[in-house]
């Protein structure tokens, strides 16, 4: 009762339960009708903020999520953006090289030659080809519009023979033996040998 006084009403509701339930007594019955409403009028303000505090909350996690998500689309766009307009100014053909990165590619020449050729670029052809190497005007167009070379030149395992033969021309005969690497050596020695 002293609770209910000092006006701690839900305090004091719990005691008086507890006190009824322990030893029934009008008094404290009285008391009670007394505190209870006072104690229901505190806990229904209590768990209206509580649930307005969770509102607001769920709002501003809500809110959160929004600006996440939205700053996540952004740099999506941004990227796919870039990645478009990058693909768009890269012209179609090879510059500087085949894929797979055959050092200076064939319009600068192929570094180190073949036999019979000149340092830097390949007047002395390919080994078998034509005495005097390859002519001045080779069409690049040929091999490069190729489709079976093109999708050769994707294949690690020919890329690497072929760079193997750039750098030592003498294991030209080693990579001829493997079935799947010397049609593709045959194909762009004849398209190298030019009209005959």
């Amino acid at each position: 009762m002293a609770r209910a006084m000092l006006g701690q009403w839900e305090e004091a509701a719990k005691d008086l339960h507890v006190a009824s339930k322990l030893d029934y007594d009008e008094e404290i019955s009285a008391v009670l009708k007394k505190v209870e409403p006072n104690a229901h009028r505190i806990e229904e303000h209590r768990r209206k903020y509580d649930r307005l505090r969770k509102e607001r909350e769920e709002r501003k996690l809500e809110r959160e999520r929004q600006r996440r998500r939205a700053e996540a689309q952004a740099a999506y766009e941004k990227a796919k953006k870039q990645e478009q307009s990058s693909s768009s100014r890269k012209p179609s053909g090879m510059p500087g090289g085949f894929p797979g990165g055959m050092p200076g590619g064939f319009p600068g020449g192929m570094p180190g030659g073949f036999p019979g050729s000149t340092p830097g670029g390949m007047p002395g052809g390919f080994p078998g080809s034509t005495p005097g190497g390859m002519p001045g005007n080779v069409d690049f167009s040929k091999i490069l519009n190729d489709p079976d070379l093109m999708t050769a030149f994707k294949d690690p395992e020919i890329m690497a023979a072929l760079q193997d033969v750039m750098k030592n021309p003498a294991n030209l005969a080693k990579h001829q033996a493997n079935p799947k690497v010397a049609p593709i050596i045959a194909k762009m020695m004849s398209k190298f040998a030019g009209p005959q």
